[in-house]
């Protein structure tokens, strides 16, 4: 499931007032049903959970995040440090954040409405379900 993970950068346009960064549902086949920002200070651990059906896009709004995505065999980690950088997290991966930074705020776009029912918040049974 790692193979479906991307990693990309939004589309940036610049003028003398800043910086903006697009972000377009058509680009990434998903719609968007569900906005947050996690706020934390450095060290902060979050995620430690898989989705069953819904796919997140994570930024790093502010400060510098490493994300950690596993699987029952593989892991990656990636690196999130400015607006223009988004990852693609899909359904039946798991995912940790670990904030870098004080101050730092991560963005995430879901694709499904929030159902308790959808997070897997164990490893052990992350690997059963992967494993079924």
């Amino acid at each position: 499931m790692l193979k479906n993970i991307k990693y990309f950068n939004l589309l940036q346009i610049s003028d003398n007032r800043g910086d903006m960064f697009i972000l377009e549902n058509k680009n990434l086949k998903m719609n968007f049903m569900r906005t947050f920002l996690v706020y934390g200070d450095m060290n902060a651990h979050r995620g430690r959970h898989a989705h069953k059906q819904c796919s997140q896009l994570l930024i790093a709004i502010n400060g510098k995040i490493e994300v950690i995505c596993k699987d029952a065999e593989n892991r990656k980690k990636f690196i999130l440090t400015n607006p223009k950088e988004a990852l693609l997290v899909p359904p039946k991966v798991w995912s940790e954040q670990i904030y870098k930074e004080n101050g730092t705020i991560l963005g995430v776009w879901c694709d499904e409405p929030y159902r308790e029912d959808d997070y897997i918040r164990d490893w052990n049974e992350f690997l059963l379900e992967e494993s079924s």
